[in-house]
């Protein structure tokens, strides 16, 4: 679709993934840079007013040197087993957005060892995928990261980040619906949000005006299809990790329309 859409002089927002596999989603790349028209892919934290001041003031120096980056995304209740069987797997559909925050807000990674189970659903493991991940993360400057993924963690939604500096700590993690708690006898309360729509509602549409201003203006859009590539590479990263239980390093070029990965020889 995004190979016709270029084809047609057509400029296109994209969701996550471009592709479930690596070669379409160069070719997709490739098509809408010979075309001359904008890709944008949908990693809608970062146009989140919370998630874009942190990263706007960690680029301003005021974090120090990052030392530490630790990512939650947790979904309230697990898809269908139909949805999860043509999803990609659980890295590509889930760990990919904190694979492009941990990028975004602590720097470019140099090797990923990842964890997961079936511990929710045992129809998940039967597709041959997981509902539950922990990747360790080593950054490109030595920093160290960690990010935990459910599909069901029954109490609510969560989407949080903790970036740890030498001068300064970052926390990103706000899941009221409204500013009120409930105290009582031993007990407080609140409610959570229930899903990422909810959540990031906001986000959505600033995502589309960045689009739309990256065609106005001409310019390159704020999250590109390089940066959508380059984490897709991490997720399959995460996924070959996890199948042979073991870390995998990753090489990574600058380029001039970004950074490209590709994975690296098992550790």
């Amino acid at each position: 679709m995004i190979e016709a859409a270029a084809a047609a002089g057509k400029h296109v927002f994209a969701e996550k993934p471009i592709s479930l596999e690596l070669e379409p989603t160069v070719r997709a790349i490739e098509a809408a840079a010979g075309a001359g028209v904008k890709l944008q892919v949908g990693f809608h934290r970062r146009f989140d007013p919370d998630w874009a001041a942190a990263a706007s003031r960690i680029r301003t120096g005021e974090l120090g040197e990052v030392r530490f980056f630790r990512g939650s995304l947790r979904d309230m209740r697990p898809p269908s087993v139909e949805y999860v069987a043509g999803s990609g797997g659980f890295f590509v559909d889930v760990t990919i957005h904190d694979l492009d925050t941990a990028r975004w807000l602590a720097g470019e990674i140099d090797e990923v060892t990842a964890f997961g189970a079936a511990l929710g659903d045992p129809a998940y493991s039967e597709v041959g995928d997981v509902d539950h991940a922990v990747v360790a993360v080593r950054f490109a400057n030595g920093a160290l990261g960690v990010i935990d993924n459910s599909r069901a963690a029954g109490y609510g939604y969560e989407c949080s980040a903790e970036v740890m500096g030498s001068a300064a700590t970052v926390r990103i993690d706000r899941h009221r619906r409204a500013n009120t708690e409930w105290l009582s006898e031993g007990r407080s309360s609140f409610d959570r949000v229930v899903d990422f729509v909810e959540l990031f509602r906001e986000a959505y549409f600033l995502e589309l005006e960045e689009f739309a201003a990256a065609i106005r203006e001409d310019r390159s859009p704020a999250v590109t299809g390089e940066d959508g590539l380059a984490a897709f590479v991490l997720a399959q990263a995460c996924a070959r990790s996890m199948r042979e239980g073991r870390t995998v390093r990753l090489r990574r070029e600058e380029r001039g329309t970004g950074v490209a990965y590709e994975l690296a020889e098992a550790a």
